[in-house]
């Protein structure tokens, strides 16, 4: 017999939450572009905690950070960017296409 437990070991007021998408895992490690005020970007390792949905509870990082969510494969250390502010999708219901044509028989 298998089980899953989850337990809360602690809570940790303003924990930096970030979207799932803006870390990236190499090797084992996960990292995150973080964008400086002048609009360059730094890679830095974070710890990944608990998870919320999309969102991830991250140690490494400071409240404020602006960390890169959309195209995080293109950044290199140092590139300048101008940074946008982040827009959440809405969440898709499991099993449910994104395209409403999406899985239609063509006839």
């Amino acid at each position: 017999m298998f089980s899953r437990i989850r337990a809360e070991m602690g809570i940790r007021k303003n924990a930096p939450l970030i979207p799932q998408r803006a870390v990236t895992e190499i090797q084992g490690r996960y990292l995150v572009a973080v964008v400086n005020p002048d609009g360059k970007v730094s890679i830095k390792p974070v710890k990944v905690g608990e998870r919320f949905g999309e969102l991830w509870v991250v140690e490494g990082l400071q409240v404020g950070e602006k960390v890169v969510a959309e195209g995080t494969q293109k950044v290199r250390q140092d590139m300048v960017v101008s940074p946008k502010p982040f827009v959440r999708r809405p969440q898709q219901s499991p099993g449910r296409p994104r395209n409403p044509r999406q899985g239609r028989k063509r006839t």
